[in-house]
């Protein structure tokens, strides 16, 4: 597979399925809270997506983690504040545009220019933000230094003796 950038999808049967063979295919494939929102919602599941278990970059949890969160098991009184808006400005000074409850309204409504520059927004800001926490080892939430390292999800399974 080439590395495309940009490639865009519509929302026919067909294209659904090419989305998921390019995911399948992928030797990474690295987002933002992707593997419990993102990659379910491809798939059409409420569950994770095994086969894509050791090429997931998740970066929140990469986030959690470094925080001493349990990445696997989510809490609000605990894992809340780390949301990508939260950790972006605090990290890189840069916002989302709108809010995620947005998306599904631009296209019920068909507003495909707000929808393609929301999407492409967070993005840009989940790479930004990855790029910070590979060359910084780091991101800023909840007004602290959060340490990042690098793992797939596939790696969490030998972190469940750990303590959190």
């Amino acid at each position: 597979m080439t590395r495309e950038r940009g490639k865009l999808y519509d929302d026919t049967a067909q294209d659904l399925r090419s989305l998921r063979h390019d995911l399948l295919a992928a030797r990474r494939i690295t987002g933002y809270n992707i593997w419990k929102f993102d990659l379910p919602v491809i798939w059409g599941t409420p569950n994770p997506v095994m086969q894509l278990y050791d090429k997931c970059d998740d970066l929140l949890q990469r986030i959690w983690a470094g925080s001493r969160l349990n990445p696997t098991v989510y809490s609000r009184a605990t894992h809340g504040g780390f949301s990508l808006d939260a950790v972006c400005v605090a990290t890189l000074g840069e916002k989302k545009i709108g809010h995620g409850a947005d998306a599904p309204e631009h296209y019920k409504q068909k507003r495909w220019g707000k929808l393609f520059t929301y999407c492409m927004r967070d993005v840009w800001l989940t790479y930004q933000l990855a790029d910070h926490a590979k060359n910084h080892n780091y991101v800023n939430a909840r007004g602290r230094r959060c340490h990042v390292d690098e793992f797939f999800i596939g790696q969490i399974e030998s972190w469940q003796d750990q303590k959190w």
